[in-house]
Parts: C-alpha cells; sequence; structure tokens
C-alpha cells in the first residue's frame, strides 16, 4: 500500500463508501499502513489548517441521501440545507411526522438528523465536518485587491495589519490607520448617509451580497428623501469602525455593511448595522441591526428596504438604537 497523502485518502474513501452504502463494517485499515503515511514528509511538514475538507468530501462518489454542500466556489458560498417542506429527514418511524415536518419547514437547524443506536449516523458527522469546513473557508477568505475599484468604493482600512490579527485583536478593527483621514478627505461631506462596506468575519460574503445589495439599497435611500455621501470599503473593520468613519466624513447617520460569522454551512450572509449622528461615546445599544442579508434569510431587495425604513424612522424621531419605535 502507498504512504503518501493519496494512499491514506485512499482508504478512508474505501472505508465511508463501503460503510455508507450499507455493507457492513469496513475493512480494518491495517494500522501500520496509516501511520506510515501519516509521517509522509509532505503531511509532516504542513500544519496549515485544511479547510478544504468540504471538496475532498464532495469529491467523494457516496450513495444517497447523504447530502452534501456544493464545492467551495468564490464569490459564492455553500448553505445548510434550506428549511421547507418534504425536507428529508433520519427518523423513520416518527410518532407525529406533521409536527416534525412543521419543525424542518421552520428551521434550517440540525433537527430529526436520527441516531445508530447511541451516537450520530455518519452521514450527520460528514454533514458537520463539511459544514465546518465551509465555515472555516469564509473566516479565512479576504476581499479581492480590486473590490472597491470594481464597486465605487473609497477604500480605507482598521490599524489591523493582516488577517491574522484582525481575527487577534479585535480592538485595533475599531479604529482607523493613520493614513484613513487623510483618503476620507476626498469623500462628500455633510451627507443624511454615509454607506460603510467592510469585510468583518465573510469577506466572501460581502464579496457575494454588496453586488446584489449597493444599487437597491441606494435607490431605496434616495426614495425615502436621503442623500448618501461616497460609498467607502473599509477593510479588516469591526462594527464600531462606522462610527469613525461617519465622524469623518461629517455624515447624520451611517449604514455599514458587514461579513457576518458564518455558521456551519452558512457563510454568505451580511450584516447591516445603522446608527444615527454617532460619537466617541456611542454603545451597541444604540445601534439598530438587520442580520442574516442572504438569500435564505432577509434577501437583498427586501433589506434594502428594511434599511431605509429604519433610517428615516431615525431621522424622524431624531435617534437610534433600542428607543426606536419601528412600525
Amino acid at each position: 500500500m502507498s504512504t503518501d497523502p493519496d494512499g491514506l485518502r485512499g482508504l478512508i474513501e474505501a472505508a465511508l463508501a463501503q460503510v455508507l452504502a450499507g455493507e457492513g463494517s469496513a475493512a480494518p485499515i491495517p494500522r501500520t499502513e496509516a501511520a506510515a503515511a501519516l509521517r509522509h514528509p509532505a503531511l509532516a511538514e504542513d500544519r496549515r489548517p485544511k479547510p478544504g475538507l468540504a471538496r475532498w468530501l464532495q469529491d467523494l462518489e457516496l450513495p444517497d441521501p447523504v447530502r452534501l454542500p456544493p464545492p467551495f466556489r468564490r464569490p459564492s458560498l455553500p448553505s445548510a440545507a434550506p428549511p421547507g417542506p418534504g425536507r428529508p429527514h433520519g427518523i423513520a418511524s416518527p410518532r407525529r411526522p406533521e409536527a416534525l415536518q412543521a419543525m424542518l419547514a421552520a428551521s434550517p437547524a440540525r433537527l430529526g438528523v436520527g441516531r445508530a443506536g447511541t451516537r450520530c449516523r455518519t452521514r450527520t458527522v460528514l454533514d458537520f465536518l463539511a459544514d465546518h469546513a465551509v465555515a472555516l473557508d469564509a473566516v479565512a477568505s479576504l476581499l479581492p485587491a480590486d473590490f472597491a475599484a470594481r464597486h465605487g468604493l473609497l477604500e480605507v482600512r482598521s490599524r489591523v495589519a493582516d488577517h491574522q490579527e484582525y481575527l487577534l485583536r479585535p480592538d485595533l478593527g475599531r479604529l482607523l490607520a493613520p493614513d484613513a483621514p487623510a483618503a476620507l478627505a476626498g469623500a462628500r461631506r455633510g451627507a443624511d448617509v454615509q454607506v460603510v462596506v467592510g469585510d468583518g468575519l465573510s469577506a466572501a460574503a460581502v464579496e457575494q451580497q454588496w453586488p446584489r445589495l449597493a444599487g437597491p439599497l441606494s435607490a431605496a435611500l434616495g426614495g425615502v428623501g436621503l442623500s448618501t455621501g461616497t460609498p467607502v470599503l473599509a477593510r479588516f473593520a469591526r462594527v464600531m469602525l462606522q462610527d469613525r468613519i461617519c465622524e469623518a466624513t461629517g455624515a447624520k447617520a451611517c449604514v455599514l455593511v458587514i461579513g457576518e460569522r458564518p455558521g456551519l454551512g452558512g457563510g454568505d450572509g451580511v450584516s447591516a448595522y445603522v446608527v444615527y449622528r454617532p460619537g466617541p461615546g456611542t454603545t451597541d445599544a444604540e445601534k439598530n441591526m438587520i442580520p442574516n442579508i442572504c438569500d435564505w434569510g432577509t434577501p437583498p431587495d427586501a433589506a434594502a428596504a428594511a434599511i431605509a425604513r429604519m433610517v428615516r424612522a431615525m431621522f424622524d424621531q431624531g435617534l437610534s438604537g433600542t428607543l426606536l419605535k419601528l412600525d
């Protein structure tokens, strides 16, 4: 048996295929061969995370009804199985099938997956591993270098030096880089609404959703009588960075569209954080948010209309946050 990584992969693929096909226990992998494969220099030297597990599992020729997400293709990200009538489950004889289907239709959560004895089924474990790999891919994603130029955005960044520091130092993601004020001097000042796009914890989600949200959002804000400033792209941004950008441009309110922290199997959602007249002491309680803007949450067109209504209410009431009254 080969001792290279492909040899180990072949052993695992054969074992999984046998188990999932219901052919009984797969033949045991000889311990010496598996150990030799794991000692291969290529594996010993490469200690990076392997978020490509979702792609590898997709390549396996596994029998139905195993559900695997599609391969990771930027800018599109796979998501968990959507809710809906007739969604498959793993319970052979549910006592109340109509109640089970009602729950499955209401949520994409992992409900009714069934069990094998006292343990999860193999397909449940594979789904979990594949969906976890999707989440890792989303967190590790970066916006293309030309994203701002392609979408007419003025680019600035936080004080974060790189992606690793962004994950480890949230405090730096809330502060503008020293050269950002000079860049923002070229933005339109004094607009009603400053729109900011931030990469957040899923740059791939921003790459997917912002092109679909930009036009409807601009039209919706104009439709409620509000002017918008020069849209800004903030790299390595945390939510509080919107306050600093809004202060620098002199806008009255700010809408930040930022990549959400991904859940299992879904890294394609963005959130919109909205604040009225932010300042140095603005707290989270003074902000409003529309989460999960994506096809399986709030579609971009509907989100744009909701954001515009929210900002209009802020101007009418002179505040934002928990005290804002929305119809």
